[in-house]
């Protein structure tokens, strides 16, 4: 990369080791290259996030296998109970109470998940090659944490119906609902927070205000602003707003108590402590 890169008058943008050489350094030009080859970066994550969104929007149960069998594997070994794949439905419980269809993939999570990895942390790897690596180890990540995160949605919603939970209003269909917003934000605040931890390789931030709408406005964007935008495309029709407001307002008060509790525990652990050396 840097010996093409000085056929472009750019031979000391970067040092020995490929790191990207003091800022105060760089020229102009210099520069803009750099930001070029992070554009191209940022360009090849948003493609392979509108790919996977074009590829759920028409797969089929087979095509979906990739990411149900996974989480099928998990539910199964949680339930106790054997899931049996059927073609083009899913897996099915063999009481056929339960099935893992692709309505149950969570590829929309998937997305997401990678995007705020990629457009939230990516500038902040020290090379080029670096952010090249996590492009697609990001991708890696954000498919593992969908497994995961998925499994656990479907387990407590296989709780809730085998307990025919549900109050008034919070019939059982919404509160499947319901939890789905719940556990889907959470783990995406969750893996937020650590990857904040990791990269930066500090905890500060993590429980500010700016720092904690970041995630908050990402899962709106994906699970309420993209799914709109694509439904009056398709059939000029607006989505069912019942779910829309239920996003918003799950999603608005979990990241309420979220920064509450930081904001208690941030001033219970910073408070100065009392000495009793003067008595």
């Amino acid at each position: 990369m840097v010996g093409r890169l000085s056929k472009c008058g750019c031979r000391d943008l970067f040092n020995k080791d490929g790191f990207v050489k003091n800022p105060r350094t760089v020229t102009p030009t210099q520069a803009r290259v750099q930001k070029s080859i992070q554009l191209v970066f940022y360009l090849l994550a948003a493609c392979m996030m509108f790919a996977l969104k074009q590829h759920y929007s028409t797969a089929s149960a087979d095509q979906l296998l990739w990411m149900l069998r996974p989480v099928a594997w998990l539910v199964e070994g949680w339930d106790g109970s054997a899931y049996s794949w059927q073609p083009g439905v899913g897996f099915v419980r063999s009481d056929y109470f339960i099935t893992i269809a692709p309505a149950c993939a969570g590829i929309n999570f998937f997305i997401m998940a990678y995007g705020l990895s990629i457009f939230a942390f990516m500038r902040h790897l020290s090379t080029l090659g670096r952010q090249a690596v996590w492009l697609f180890g990001a991708l890696a990540g954000a498919y593992g944490l969908s497994v995961v995160v998925n499994a656990l949605r479907i387990i407590l919603t296989i709780v809730l119906y085998e307990h025919q939970a549900g109050w008034g209003w919070l019939t059982p269909e919404r509160l499947h609902c319901a939890t789905g917003i719940g556990v889907y934000f959470t783990g995406l605040g969750l893996y937020y927070a650590v990857l904040h931890r990791i990269i930066l390789n500090s905890s500060r931030g993590t429980g500010s205000l700016n720092h904690l709408l970041l995630p908050w406005a990402w899962y709106i964007a994906g699970a309420v602003a993209v799914p709109v935008v694509h439904q009056l495309y398709r059939s000029h029709e607006w989505p069912a707003m019942e779910y829309c407001l239920m996003v918003i307002g799950i999603s608005a008060l979990l990241w309420a108590i979220f920064a509450a509790g930081t904001k208690i525990i941030r001033k219970e652990f910073h408070a100065p402590q009392n000495s009793n050396c003067g008595r």
